[in-house]
């Protein structure tokens, strides 16, 4: 078995990378709260329907809001420092928010509970980049992937099997894991963050600009960052309008999860073997596939409504989701310059979060006025739009870094010498 992990890569992997994925698995399996917040809210604290989706959003806020300042703090105070921070905040707000029992209370710490949760992923991203050699990063990347889907997949199972105990034990296990995750990091991940010393760029001898702003000077990030949104916008259906179209076509919600659960289980079961095949192809050859695979897994949706269809084609998007997950991850780490790794990341992750607030409102208005055809054909054609992007992006890319090789001069070519 370790002979395997050492030829395929995994097991060349450092020592503090392996700290942060046990730890990102223990925290995922232990994540009890977010599957359950609404059910909490509704039946434990008396909240109605509306209120307990208010407070959702406003937890949804945080965690969106914590993206760009997770990326700055981690390129300022340094990325051990602000992951511990944010697992040690994210247990005791957890644990403070277990008590609440005004709506006032419980709305209002609903942004900084969000916020605190999510606050480490930039950090962790940046850190990844910092110790996993480049040719890694791609595996290294879809081996955290695994472990958030494995706790997204086990963790309302254990939930449910600690709810028949207490609610209040839900958010006193969450709080402790997220701290297991902190002392892991504190232990076992070293600081990666460049000393202001050594902040300059190693290639061209020039200190690089400070923060946020270089970053938004970066158009291929941007670029990256505005398709990566359009791609979740697409994605994100699967949570707002697929149920719908289901249902529309007679298919409850029993049938919604069987489906759905296809997703998870793929992942988990391929997700690893499949990053490390997807090194020995060009990224952007990658990037392509994905993003055409998600447009036409949504988009045959339009197309049959029985259970077996509405499998197959999940099982073709999924497939999209499993390509383009660690290799952006990888290739946004490439294009930062250390300093600002976290940045850069924090910048990226923005643009799933703006997707999560879009896609909901935009698939739903589709649905509703404009129809279900419509909806699933836009998705295939903004599916080719983004891996049409992607092509034209990396011609740009290639572009800009023939040009940046210097050419000799004609006249200047050394003579060989003659014997």
């Amino acid at each position: 078995m370790f002979q395997n992990l050492r030829k395929s890569g995994v097991g060349r992997l450092p020592r503090p990378f392996w700290m942060l994925w046990v730890g990102t698995l223990i925290n995922r399996l232990g994540q009890f709260v977010v599957p359950f917040f609404a059910l909490y809210l509704t039946s434990v604290r008396g909240l109605s329907v509306s209120q307990a989706a208010l407070v959702v959003s406003l937890y949804g806020m945080g965690a969106f809001a914590s993206s760009l300042s997770g990326g700055l703090l981690a390129d300022s105070i340094g990325r051990r420092a602000t992951m511990v921070l944010s697992m040690t905040l994210a247990a005791v707000m957890t644990f403070i928010f277990s008590w609440l029992t005004s709506l006032w209370l419980i709305a209002f710490l609903a942004v900084p509970l969000g916020y605190c949760i999510e606050l480490y992923r930039p950090a962790a991203s940046a850190a990844i980049a910092d110790i996993v050699p480049v040719e890694e990063r791609v595996r290294a990347f879809g081996l955290i992937y695994w472990a958030i889907n494995v706790g997204a997949s086990v963790a309302p199972i254990l939930a449910g099997l600690v709810l028949n105990i207490s609610f209040q034990i839900l958010f006193v296990v969450d709080a402790l894991t997220s701290l297991v995750f902190a002392g892991l990091i504190a232990w076992g991940v070293p600081e990666t963050r460049v000393s202001p010393e050594e902040q300059h760029d190693y290639v061209s001898g020039v200190r690089e600009k400070a923060g946020l702003w270089s970053a938004l000077r970066d158009i291929r990030l941007l670029a990256y960052a505005a398709l990566a949104c359009l791609f979740a916008c697409v994605y994100f259906q699967y949570s707002v309008t697929l149920p719908l179209d289901m249902r529309l076509h007679g298919l409850g919600s029993e049938q919604y999860g069987l489906v759905i659960a296809i997703n998870g289980i793929i992942i988990v079961l391929v997700s690893v073997p499949v990053s490390h095949i997807v090194t020995r192809f060009p990224r952007a050859l990658v990037l392509t596939c994905s993003s055409f695979l998600m447009g036409i897994g949504f988009g045959l949706v339009a197309f049959w409504h029985i259970l077996p269809w509405y499998a197959f084609t999940v099982i073709i998007w999924t497939f999209g989701e499993l390509l383009g997950s660690p290799v952006t991850s990888a290739l946004v780490a490439d294009l930062a310059p250390q300093r600002l790794r976290g940045t850069y990341q924090g910048v990226y992750g923005m643009a799933w979060g703006l997707a999560s607030f879009v896609a909901p409102v935009l698939g739903g208005a589709i649905f509703e006025h404009l129809g279900t055809q419509v909806l699933w054909g836009g998705c295939f054609v903004i599916g080719v739009l983004i891996a049409c992007g992607y092509l034209l992006l990396s011609r740009v890319s290639a572009r800009r870094e023939q040009a940046r090789i210097p050419r000799p001069m004609e006249g200047n070519v050394p003579e060989q010498a003659t014997s």
